[in-house]
């Protein structure tokens, strides 16, 4: 079932569905040039997703106002550029939001 909506509730399901989606998309695009941007998207996607799992695990999460927006730090600067999958980005954008929100759910 995919996730429309994260919340407190959901979230450990929700960033795993995005990690495992990106990681899939990443292996079934071509090396071609046309497929550059979204690999750089998708490779900024996990490397946002792995941070958030990793400091959850450890216990090392930073305080509230310093947790990571990679990646939507990422989407404010490319804007209407982006050519990732629109739900994937908002999903992974939801995943972000409500990590830097409520921390180590």
């Amino acid at each position: 079932m995919k996730i429309v909506r994260v919340t407190r509730s959901n979230f450990g399901d929700a960033l795993v569905q995005a990690l495992q989606e990106c990681r899939s998309q990443l292996q079934n695009i071509g090396q071609e040039p046309p497929h550059y941007a979204l690999r750089r998207e998708l490779g900024i996607a996990i490397q946002a997703l792995e941070g958030i799992d990793k400091e959850i695990r450890e216990g090392k999460q930073r305080p509230k106002g310093q947790r990571s927006a990679l990646f939507l730090r990422y989407v404010v600067d490319e804007g209407e550029g982006m050519v990732m999958d629109a739900h994937l980005k908002e999903l992974i954008g939801q995943i972000e939001d409500v990590y830097k929100r409520y921390g180590g759910l």
